[in-house]
């Protein structure tokens, strides 16, 4: 096998190292400007967004990694948010096939699924745990809302940003 044969690998290990390549961004805006108080979870949208190209088994498996940089920073129970953001990205990354000529308006309600979904699974597993739940009921009202209106706005700039490049590409070819 040439390296002709290896380019699809190639592909697939660079846009794996890209989403890597956003992780250390993320933690440094998560811990430092986000406050505590306010539950915006950067890692969730992260692991979203991630999930809307990929297989529903990759953006699992994707997300998994994603949730453990979280643990990991945050100092939390390990695996928690490894599981949720798993579940969450696999959720993504379910329908993309069937929906992706209206990926923005879709992203934007798989993020309000995936939040939703992510967050009741984070009290049923703090639940099984033991642990007290206090204060939930609000963040799962419109944690939801506030996640989806940012996918939608940075899908949106992505649709426009891919349109500007193939626009300037078909300009340049003779």
């Amino acid at each position: 096998m040439g390296p002709a044969g290896c380019w699809p690998r190639f592909e697939r290990m660079k846009s794996t190292l890209l989403a890597a390549a956003w992780l250390m961004p993320t933690a440094v805006l998560q811990s430092t400007l986000i406050p505590r108080s306010w539950p915006l979870d950067l890692f969730l949208l992260l692991a979203v967004l991630n999930g809307l190209r990929r297989s529903p088994v990759r953006a699992s498996a994707e997300g998994m990694a994603i949730g453990l940089v979280q643990d990991i920073a945050g100092g939390g129970i390990l695996g928690l948010n490894a599981t949720c953001k798993a579940v969450a990205a696999a959720v993504a990354a379910w329908p993309q096939r069937a929906f992706s000529a209206h990926i923005v308006v879709m992203g934007a309600l798989l993020m309000f699924a995936a939040t939703l979904i992510e967050r009741c699974i984070k009290v049923l597993l703090l639940a099984i745990l033991g642990l007290t739940v206090s204060g939930w009921t609000a963040p799962l009202v419109w944690l939801p809302l506030l996640h989806a209106a940012m996918a939608l706005l940075l899908l949106s700039a992505g649709v426009l940003v891919a349109r500007r490049r193939r626009r300037s590409a078909a300009l340049m070819t003779p």
